[in-house]
């Protein structure tokens, strides 16, 4: 078995899910709505009501080991973001395959309203993804690219 304690699957990214109460072992916490979701949703552990522009740690109640060469991210819900102006502070949240603390993420109430989240509503999805083998190499130049012209932030606006 692998440091990170993970079973190796061909190809797979193996995820073991401790949850943190009762309540949301029987609420079925990580569970996508059909086969042809990538996402599965992710539930707040705690009643919060986010006031237009502010925002807040909500727990998700769950702790994981998955497999190394993976990460997990958090994503917000389309649903919420259209509806309510519901997302996340960071755009995307990265969750490491070696982080052991219970999950949670930074949600913003960008909408016009106070928006109140319930213990139990599906606050983000997660997806997992296969990283990359990513070698960092020294060196003395970077050549430069001629067809950005510009620098940072030249690439146009169409």
């Amino acid at each position: 078995m692998p440091a990170n304690g993970c079973e190796v699957y061909a190809d797979a990214c193996v995820v073991h899910v401790e949850y943190l109460d009762d309540y949301d072992k029987a609420w079925g916490h990580l569970a996508t709505n059909t086969i042809y979701d990538a996402g599965y949703d992710l539930r707040a552990c705690c009643d919060t009501l986010l006031e237009p522009g502010e925002y807040a740690l909500i727990p998700l109640g769950i702790k994981t080991s998955f497999s190394t060469g993976y990460e997990a991210q958090l994503r917000a819900r389309s649903g919420l973001a259209l509806k309510h102006g519901i997302g996340l502070v960071n755009g995307v949240g990265t969750i490491d395959s070696g982080y052991r603390g219970e999950w949670g993420a930074v949600v913003i109430n960008n909408g016009k309203e106070p928006f109140y989240i319930n213990r139990g509503d599906r606050v983000c999805q997660v997806v997992f993804n296969k990283l990359p083998e990513t070698i960092m190499v020294t060196t003395e130049l970077v050549e430069a690219d001629s067809d950005r012209g510009g620098g940072f932030g030249s690439s146009g606006v169409k």
